[in-house]
């Protein structure tokens, strides 16, 4: 082989904002191992979303109240990992999570953020502003203070939980600001709404304030090859704001601020709190964050029922023959320890290994070549539409680039939970 050409592409969790982005990246080539039983998580009998009780009929606050109302429900997220540190924010909810024993949690909050904003993390910590509007409450995962509840990287939705139980600053429960979330059940956001964001820009400044209005309702954009419907608002934003929430005049949140787009100067999004329209996989806030803090046992994290992922890297190299034509194939780059094609066996009991090349992929006996990078990203868009938890399909893989043996592997479709790498 005298030449290789190297393309990857992740069909693991790795979500990236690239032109339409408003925080601080963080680029995880590989995702991290499953850890150990979770911290913080808790068995959950119900969840209440405690909407604004403001009437249809009330009359707007100016901005320098609405912003008062909410200023400190505004938290500033850091992601720290071994080489950097990312910067983000997230929003203090008003929800009302019931035990399976009936009880509430003391002295526990749930923040709500961008999933990007916590992905492939070391070590979180939720900021609190304090009465000089200093961010200098500092709550860390490493003490358990700060816990992963969930996180959904289609949708770009995390949520954290912050337990201020003991803590040394002297806060209690009254000292926390949770921001109520505009009742959708009654009220909607309307074009032209004037709308504020509170966020973290460029990471160095914390509890910024930016006005605008909503420009557009239910955008239909793709971030990274997701497709997402969000609000369009004109609000400066930049690098940092992700996370942080958007609110409307009467200090409700409306909204969560996820992207940028570098092409077009004043155009930012949000994700709403609903699409606003009848989908049968809602996409909005309150239904994922219900789903993330519903599903988490003790054992483990919240997810979205339905998300499934394969947990391999795949690379596309190519070689040249003996008169100069070249040749593509695709090999199995880096399996994910716990994932779908780390448990993938042949007939023989063998396991899939670094290396091997993917032949074909076979669905319901139909076999696909795959003769490119190309090839496969076609065969696995179409089956990130229509396959579901518990669906099997075959990989066709061979040891080498000049072996002719291939062996059949039966993967096993299941269900993706997030498990980062702290706690």
């Amino acid at each position: 082989m005298k030449k290789l050409k190297a393309i990857i592409i992740s069909l693991v969790l790795v979500l990236t904002v690239c032109s339409l982005s408003a925080c601080q990246i963080f680029f995880t080539e590989f995702p991290p191992e499953k850890t150990e039983t979770p911290q913080g998580t808790i068995n959950v009998s119900d969840v209440n979303i405690n909407y604004s009780t403001i009437t249809p009929d009330r009359e707007k606050g100016d901005l320098v109240e609405a912003v008062a109302k909410v200023y400190d429900s505004v938290v500033c997220i850091e992601n720290l990992t071994s080489t950097q540190i990312g910067e983000g924010c997230g929003v203090i909810v008003d929800v009302s999570v019931i035990t399976e024993d009936n009880t509430e949690e003391e002295n526990c909050f749930y923040v709500l953020t961008c999933f990007h904003v916590i992905e492939g993390a070391d070590e979180l910590k939720i900021k609190l502003a304090d009465d000089n509007l200093n961010y200098s409450y500092v709550f860390s995962s490493k003490n358990f203070a700060v816990s992963l509840v969930g996180g959904d990287d289609k949708t770009d939705i995390a949520i954290l939980k912050l337990d201020i139980s003991n803590n040394t600053y002297g806060l209690t429960k009254n000292d926390i600001t949770v921001a109520k979330l505009m009742d959708v059940r009654n009220t909607n956001l309307v074009l032209g709404e004037d709308v504020f964001a509170i966020g973290n820009p460029s990471g160095t400044l914390p509890g910024s304030v930016t006005k605008g209005i909503v420009s557009y309702i239910n955008r239909d954009v793709e971030i990274e090859g997701n497709p997402m419907t969000l609000l369009q608002i004109d609000a400066a934003l930049n690098q940092g704001n992700s996370g942080g929430g958007l609110f409307n005049l009467y200090g409700e949140l409306v909204g969560m601020v996820n992207g940028g787009n570098v092409s077009y100067e004043g155009l930012n999004f949000a994700i709403p709190l609903e699409v606003g329209e009848i989908k049968e996989d809602e996409t909005g806030i309150i239904k994922i964050m219900t789903d993330l803090i519903k599903t988490q046992t003790e054992n483990s994290y919240g997810y979205v029922e339905g998300r499934w992922q394969l947990g391999v890297v795949v690379t596309e190299g190519s070689t040249y023959g003996p008169f100069g034509a070249q040749e593509k194939y695709v090999y199995v780059h880096t399996i994910v320890e716990g994932g779908a094609i780390s448990k993938a066996t042949s007939s023989n009991g063998a396991k899939i290994k670094e290396g091997y090349i993917i032949d074909a992929v076979e669905i319901d006996g139909v076999k696909t070549a795959i003769t490119d990078l190309a090839s496969f990203e076609t065969v696995y868009a179409k089956m990130q539409q229509n396959f579901k938890i518990g669906d099997t399909f075959k990989l066709h893989l061979r040891e080498r680039y000049s072996s002719l043996s291939t062996t059949a592997f039966t993967v096993s479709i299941e269900q993706f939970i997030y498990n980062p790498n702290f706690n």
